[in-house]
C-alpha cells in the first residue's frame, strides 16, 4: 500500500525537522556532567532582543507553534512572523557567539 508508506515517510520527516523542545526551567546549571545545561545566557540574550523578535522566537522554538499560528496570534502576516523569527535567530547567534568561542577553547 503506497499510501501507508508515504504517510509514514511524511511523519518521519516531520519528526526529524521539528526541533526537540527542552524544558528550560527544569534544566540544571553546568556542573560536573556534560549532560547538564545552563540556559541562563540564552534567556539573557532573548531579553536583549526587540520584544517582537523575542516573542516570536520564544513562541516558535519553545511553544512549537507554526509560523501561521504565530502570525494569527500576533496579528501580523505570515511573512512578518518568519522575518521576525529569522532576524531574532541571527541576533541571538551574534550575541551568543562569544560563549561558543569560550566553549571551544576549553
Amino acid at each position: 500500500y503506497p499510501f501507508c508508506h508515504y504517510a509514514m515517510m511524511n511523519r518521519l520527516r516531520k519528526e526529524v525537522r521539528r526541533p526537540k523542545l527542552v524544558d528550560i526551567e527544569r534544566t540544571q546549571h553546568v556542573g560536573a556532567s556534560n549532560d547538564q545545561v545552563d540556559f541562563s545566557h540564552v534567556h539573557r540574550a532573548l531579553d536583549e532582543l526587540p520584544e517582537d523578535e523575542a516573542q516570536t522566537v520564544r513562541t516558535k522554538y519553545f511553544d512549537g507553534l507554526t509560523f501561521r499560528e504565530i502570525a494569527q496570534l500576533s496579528g501580523t502576516t505570515l511573512s512578518m512572523a518568519k522575518r521576525r523569527y529569522y532576524r531574532g535567530l541571527a541576533r541571538l547567534r551574534i550575541s551568543l557567539a562569544p560563549l561558543e568561542e569560550r566553549r571551544d577553547d576549553e
